[in-house]
């Protein structure tokens, strides 16, 4: 070779470099990853819905798996206990107008349409010309939240008609209570608001279930500003729950940039096991530093059970009864959150995913596990659906069909009873999107 062309060589090189690491995310359709994350996050949330209370205990695990399904189900009359309704946390439209409908999503859902995403949209609006991030904390949330539940204690709503509205400020009522709870003065225990998920100590998944869906929009931010980030603003978790809060948001702001080359079963478990080695190192104190290595512990080693249980070729039956076995062990603190727990909620996904691959049976090995089986199910399809976008969901495999049949009840079922759009939903975070670039 020429010197002359050794340059040239070098030239194209250079360019070819250029192109490929000024911006990843350039030759990624960031809509259908938004689009997969919706969707796919509330088909996880209506697949675990039906056997949440169900596998509460390990005693209700060992139903035979041949009893769960991939597929969603349809509401007959008695799906759920109507005596319960309202139910706050569910925000479900009253059971009588629902029978027959496919795809309920509950609170999982609901929570991010009628709050996050309302809060966030407020946001851009207000301070669309600033800088949003600086108004993205759990005090503004809280004071915005305290406003609009004492605005919609004001109007004069009655159910049936009024369910959505009525839930809603129901579910801030909720909220105010833990708040307060927790100290944060600024929101108020009134309107008969009731604390139900927070006890001081016990690690609870408040920011993953709460706040998730906004590391969609910060993919241009490095992995330890948007792990900072959301430790920073999940201070209900307790202990070593932001850690999770944090790994997490790490996990769905590199799914949103990944082009799916490999499966998302490895993808997710090297990932994290990566990143919280950087974590270790990098912890500003003990304490944290101790965290970090009792989430990098317990998800090593309930993938490595995962992937015992693969090797030995156990039935998905005998592989959920051993996770069952791993569940009521002591790895966790035993208390009255533990299913709430975000680590036993990291642990089924890391479990899991070890043990299979496809994503399909993963959902279904989730939701018929122990524990809080909706909001894994829904926390786990938010980064699953980011990673692989709603066009190659649609082509995955559920019972002898497309997926794209499932996720379509869950477009329905929001479109017709939240009155949300997937576009107009998929709008908010591109503008959110746009402006953090």
């Amino acid at each position: 070779l020429t010197m002359e062309t050794c340059k040239e060589l070098l030239l194209i090189l250079i360019i070819v470099a250029n192109v490929r690491t000024t911006n990843p995310s350039e030759s990624i359709n960031l809509q259908d990853k938004w689009k997969g994350m919706i969707l796919f996050g509330g088909y996880g949330d209506a697949l675990g819905s039906s056997t949440e209370t169900a596998n509460s205990a390990y005693e209700a695990h060992i139903t035979p798996l041949i009893h769960r399904s991939c597929g969603l189900i349809i509401a007959s009359p008695g799906w759920y206990n109507e005596s319960m309704y309202p139910n706050t946390w569910q925000i479900w439209p009253p059971p009588s107008n629902i029978t027959n409908a496919i795809g309920i999503i509950t609170d999982d859902t609901s929570q991010r349409i009628a709050i996050l995403e309302d809060w966030l949209n407020s946001l851009y609006n207000q301070h669309n010309h600033t800088d949003i991030l600086k108004y993205m904390n759990e005090i503004e949330y809280i004071q915005w939240m305290e406003q609009l539940k004492d605005k919609l204690f004001a109007e004069p709503l009655y159910d049936p008609r009024d369910w959505y509205k009525l839930r809603k400020r129901e579910m801030l009522a909720d909220w105010g209570c833990m708040f307060n709870e927790a100290g944060y003065n600024q929101a108020k225990c009134n309107h008969g608001g009731v604390n139900k998920f927070y006890i001081k100590g016990a690690p609870t998944c408040f920011g993953i279930y709460m706040y998730l869906e906004i590391a969609s929009v910060l993919t241009t931010r490095t992995d330890d500003f948007v792990y900072d980030f959301f430790r920073n603003i999940t201070n209900l978790d307790e202990s070593y729950g932001n850690v999770v809060s944090g790994l997490f948001a790490v996990i769905l702001k590199k799914a949103m940039s990944e082009g799916a080359e490999i499966n998302f079963t490895d993808w997710f478990l090297k990932t994290s096991q990566n990143y919280l080695s950087h974590r270790i190192v990098i912890s500003p104190n003990e304490t944290e530093r101790g965290n970090v290595r009792k989430v990098m512990d317990y998800i090593q080693s309930l993938s490595s059970s995962g992937m015992h249980a693969k090797q030995l070729q156990y039935s998905e039956t005998k592989a959920l009864e051993a996770y069952g076995n791993i569940y009521n062990g002591n790895i966790t603190p035993q208390h009255s959150m533990k299913p709430h727990d975000p680590l036993v909620m990291a642990g089924i996904m890391y479990y899991a995913t070890s043990y299979i691959d496809d994503i399909p049976s993963v959902m279904r090995m989730i939701m018929s596990a122990p524990g809080d089986t909706d909001t894994s199910a829904s926390i786990f399809g938010l980064m699953v659906g980011a990673y692989y976008g709603e066009s190659r969901l649609n082509h995955m495999i559920c019972n002898n069909e497309r997926l794209q049949v499932q996720l379509s009840n869950i477009e329905e079922f929001m479109e017709q009873w939240y009155d949300y759009k997937l576009e107009k939903g998929v709008l908010l975070f591109e503008e959110l999107y746009d402006y953090m670039v």
